[in-house]
């Protein structure tokens, strides 16, 4: 069985349905697709809508205009992005934090 992660988005909660969420009842190997419709974020309750798949492409990305590497390692801390996000992750409107160009500019490093 193949577990997937879904990450809020208004806080960034990951729900990982291998280990489900003991501290809510649900066990783990609860698919999020199973998750009661009523089921909200147990950090800030958002709804389940406001949840996202998360990209498991933990590769960096370039930006084509001034060269800054985004790693999802380290994320992006200065901008409120956590360690372990991956490019795909990173919120629509996210900028180079060092040029200000948006994500369209980045391509993926493949050296």
């Amino acid at each position: 069985m193949m577990f997937k992660k879904h990450r809020c988005t208004k806080c960034s909660f990951i729900y990982n349905s291998e280990i489900g969420y003991p501290d809510g009842n649900i066990a783990p190997g609860t698919l999020f697709e199973e998750l009661p419709e009523y089921w909200v974020c147990p950090l800030c309750g958002a709804a389940k809508k406001f949840f996202k798949e998360v990209d498991t492409n933990m590769n960096k990305y370039r930006c084509t205009a001034c060269g800054y590497i985004y790693d999802p390692m380290n994320g992006d801390p200065d901008a409120g992005i956590n360690a372990g996000t991956s490019f795909g992750d990173l919120p629509d409107d996210w900028e180079c934090p060092l040029c200000g160009v948006g994500k369209d500019f980045f391509e993926e490093v493949t050296e």
